[in-house]
């Protein structure tokens, strides 16, 4: 593989990691906040029809896709 391609895979990568991280991170937080502090704003702002499809919060599909993504380029570094 050439070096700009191994340069573009690792910023792809580390740019994944960090969207999963913070997929990660918001998609706790959801659950810790409808549990201990049902009153507070930010329940209002994960509970709001905005931040949910088919009552399935939309972080939970960011997840999905940074989850993916980073599956994908790991699988396209190690095969070739």
């Amino acid at each position: 593989m050439h070096d700009s391609a191994i340069f573009s895979l690792i910023a792809l990568g580390g740019a994944a990691l960090f969207g999963l991280q913070g997929a990660l991170s918001l998609a706790v937080r959801h659950h810790q906040v409808r549990e201990h502090h049902p009153f507070s704003a930010c329940n209002k702002v994960a509970l709001a029809k905005e931040a949910q499809i088919a009552k399935i919060p939309v972080v939970y599909g960011a997840v999905i896709f940074y989850g993916l993504v980073l599956a994908q380029l790991l699988r396209v570094f190690f095969t070739d």
